[in-house]
């Protein structure tokens, strides 16, 4: 059986701890920007926890996959995620070397490690699919630009063709850069109301069988907070 080598996978280097009270913070910011009151039903928290220690831990699988019912946050999860990382490293890198010598080492450690974290990029899936529709193959176009995503996330996955016409040729977006993140081990959040069967038909086999692979799946069991 041929399996893919794994190369060594991301180190999100704040404790989990740490990591999830940031992004607690950053999920109340998402709901409160959205003109809604955070509702503390113990969901969200246990979620936030499951999404940190995913983040930190490095024997966890490299991908991650939120399932669950319409309006449950998934995609409020993703954006204060995206959010939180893009902010604390962009606030690591403009940090003087001067101050980041004079901490203490472990400190250093982390200023470093957060300063070269990948940038996080986030499309719906519907976005990717049109962005390959346009795309002239060009590495300054916006499908080249999502494919080379160092850390990309995904959001509803299922909710866009899952074919579509690049001036007359067809094009799986979805799926070719599934393929292309499993090969080479890239790190991807996908959320979608699918669940692994409805992706297996939806989809094909061979693309479920490879999210089965990278990713963690962190179920969500609440209803909808759209009220």
């Amino acid at each position: 059986m041929c399996r893919t080598t794994q190369k060594p996978r991301f180190r999100f280097p704040l404790s989990k701890e740490l990591t999830t009270d940031l992004l607690l913070q950053a999920y109340t910011a998402q709901v409160a920007a959205r003109g809604m009151s955070f509702v503390d039903d113990g969901y969200v928290k246990h979620y936030v926890a499951e999404f940190a220690a995913w983040l930190t831990d490095p024997a966890q699988k490299n991908s991650l996959m939120l399932c669950g019912g319409c309006g449950t946050g998934k995609t409020t999860l993703a954006l204060a995620f995206m959010t939180m990382a893009n902010t604390l490293s962009d606030k690591a890198y403009k940090i003087p070397s001067i101050y980041v010598e004079r901490m203490p080492m472990d400190e250093q450690r982390n200023i470093y490690l957060m300063s070269h974290f990948p940038r996080v990029r986030m499309y719906t899936a519907q976005e990717i699919a049109d962005a390959a529709r346009r795309s002239k193959e060009d590495r300054t176009d916006e499908y080249a630009i999502i494919k080379r995503s160092q850390f990309l996330i995904i959001d509803d996955l299922g909710c866009e063709p899952t074919e579509v016409k690049n001036f007359g040729t067809s094009v799986t977006p979805i799926t070719d850069i599934i393929y292309e993140r499993y090969a080479s081990m890239s790190p991807t959040i996908i959320t979608s109301n699918l669940d692994s069967s409805q992706i297996r038909t939806e989809y094909n086999p061979r693309v479920a069988d490879r999210l089965n692979e990278i990713c963690k799946v962190l179920g969500y069991k609440n209803d909808s907070y759209r009220r």
